[in-house]
């Protein structure tokens, strides 16, 4: 799969090098209060603009389980690259992540 990706998108390789080596970069979670202010309407395109500031890439955001979900809804939720990306529909609160792909955890 990796040989065709290289094929078809030759920059891949590059970022596949950096993942996939000991100096490379490294996914993390990373507290959305560091980014926003908490209850604040946000798109995804706003996030990545932000994590982008702190030399980072966006990848996604991890919603804690919120209190008094409705029958089956609770529990934590995962959002990788959203297709929604200019929708200001995100909103984080304490406890939610984002997850963020960095060279260093800082």
């Amino acid at each position: 799969m990796t040989t065709v990706q290289y094929a078809y998108q030759p920059a891949v390789k590059a970022l596949w090098d950096d993942l996939f080596t000991p100096d490379g970069c490294e996914i993390y979670l990373k507290d959305a209060r560091w980014y926003v202010a908490l209850g604040t309407p946000v798109s995804f395109r706003q996030l990545y603009g932000l994590a982008r500031q702190r030399n980072e890439m966006l990848v996604g955001y991890l919603l804690a389980e919120r209190p008094g979900s409705p029958q089956g809804q609770g529990g934590t939720k995962l959002f990788i690259n959203p297709s929604n990306k200019n929708e200001q529909n995100i909103v984080l609160q304490k406890g939610d992540v984002l997850v963020v792909l960095a060279d260093d955890l800082h």
